[in-house]
């Protein structure tokens, strides 16, 4: 868990399936990200039966993440719920293992839950090609219930 001053708490949930090279590649990213955050975070990784060596990568090099290791696998969608039940914070960020943050992605949607009418934020989707960097469905919601509060899971 990682805590600064002041800010709303999160939980990152990271379902992971023989995911360990993406995870490599991208927890720095993530870590990076979230140093400056002013908030308590808690990271969850949600490893649906992996066969990978995905847990004892995670258990050697981030022995501050919280790992839930399923049996077998179970899906996307259970490993997701898995995680946002033991999710202690009310904030809900759902990241892919194959998902590289820029800094400071997490004050920029976090801050919105501030405003009492807000269910869900979710952030644009950019995809490299070539040298070009675009905006994929720019008119279309992606990524529904991306970023949510975790009692709508409790009713």
């Amino acid at each position: 868990m990682y805590s600064c001053k002041e800010g709303l708490n999160v939980s990152i949930i990271i379902p992971n399936y023989n995911g360990k090279e993406l995870l490599e590649k991208n927890l720095p990213f993530l870590f990076e990200a979230i140093k400056n955050y002013k908030g308590n975070i808690e990271i969850i990784v949600v490893d649906d039966g992996s066969f990978d060596r995905s847990i004892y990568f995670l258990n050697e090099n981030y022995p501050s993440i919280k790992v839930i290791s399923l049996k077998k696998n179970l899906g996307f969608s259970k490993a997701v719920n898995i995680g946002v039940k033991e999710a202690k914070y009310k904030i809900i960020y759902l990241l892919n293992n194959d998902i590289r943050v820029e800094k400071d992605f997490l004050s920029s949607i976090v801050e919105h839950f501030k405003d009492p009418f807000v269910f869900s934020v979710s952030s644009c989707q950019i995809q490299k090609e070539n040298q070009n960097y675009n905006t994929v469905y720019p008119k279309i919601f992606l990524g529904m219930f991306l970023h949510y509060y975790s009692e709508v899971f409790d009713k």
